[in-house]
């Protein structure tokens, strides 16, 4: 990646989002965030991919089950999706359509009631 805003074509991706959302939340294998996400087996496949070759993810092969981990990468990526949503949730008029944000709505109203930088 030449640009800082070059990573957005790694997470603006459809399901990129919710996938690494998931797989930092879940211990899941493939097949059950498949399942889970409702995501076809194939679009999965390539985010999965996607997310391992820029090193956000390391596949581990077991004898009966295939899962991924969040490398450090991805750990402060997914800090700073969280702060995305954050924002999001703050200035936007639309709701957001994940899935998961439920715990990061709870923190933000918890930030701003003890945020002093915030004029109310």
């Amino acid at each position: 990646m030449s640009c800082p805003l070059d990573v957005i074509d790694i997470i603006g991706k459809k399901w990129t989002f919710s996938l690494l959302e998931e797989i930092n939340a879940s211990k899941l294998g493939f097949n059950s965030i498949a399942k889970k996400m409702r995501i076809s087996p194939k679009v999965l496949a390539g985010r999965l991919k996607e997310l391992e070759e820029q090193g956000i993810l390391i596949k581990e092969i077991s004898t009966n089950r295939t899962k991924y981990v969040i490398t450090e990468k991805g750990i402060s990526l997914h800090a700073i999706l969280h702060n995305l949503k954050m924002w999001h949730s703050t200035y936007s008029n639309s709701r957001c359509s994940e899935t998961l944000c439920s715990n990061c709505t709870e923190r933000i109203t918890r930030i701003k009631k003890n945020d002093q930088r915030i004029k109310k």
